[in-house]
């Protein structure tokens, strides 16, 4: 049950970010206010934040997230609407 909330919220994450991004490809936005937005807790935007860094889809700021790789980011959001 826990990876289904994970993979919703991944999902989430990743469209709320390629679709509130300013032009430059940055979100402006602290883990917090991230987290109120999706209706879920910073802590599980921060895993997830860290996870997409890892795979070098966003690098992370104080208060903003900058998309460095847009492709794999609409990536996460296809697999994660394909997936039972």
């Amino acid at each position: 049950m826990e990876l289904v909330h994970s993979s919703h919220h991944k999902q989430r994450l990743a469209n709320f970010i390629l679709m509130q991004a300013a032009s430059d490809g940055v979100l402006r936005m602290t883990q917090q206010q991230l987290a109120q937005h999706l209706g879920t807790t910073r802590e599980v935007v921060a895993r997830l934040l860290q996870e997409f860094v890892g795979q070098g889809l966003v690098d992370t700021r104080r208060g903003a997230v900058a998309i460095r790789d847009l492709f794999g980011l609409r990536r996460v959001v296809s697999e994660e609407m394909t997936r039972p």
